[in-house]
């Protein structure tokens, strides 16, 4: 069984305290109360197909130099992520 579950199933059923629980799992308290943040990449994808559309040759490492330019992404594995997820690129 995962961690956060355990410690939630510790907290929520047999009342512990949250420190006590993640002490018994082994979990870290502030590995207990992160929530990711999800952003929308949904201009990201929109742009990106438009690029590919338009620079048919073009990989990712070009078309993320070119979203890069635009201020749109900042890391290259989203850029492929995106890509490789929509079939834009090859």
């Amino acid at each position: 069984m995962a961690k956060r579950p355990a410690m939630g199933i510790l907290r929520n059923r047999h009342g512990f305290s949250q420190r006590r629980a993640c002490r018994l799992v082994g979990l870290h308290r502030s590995t207990a109360d992160y929530s990711p943040i999800h952003k929308d990449e949904a201009e990201l994808r929109d742009r990106l197909e438009s690029l590919a559309a338009e620079n048919k040759r073009y990989g990712y490492l070009r078309l993320h130099a070119l979203l890069r330019r635009e201020g749109l992404v900042v890391c290259r594995a989203s850029t492929l992520l995106t890509a490789t997820d929509n079939h834009v690129v090859r």
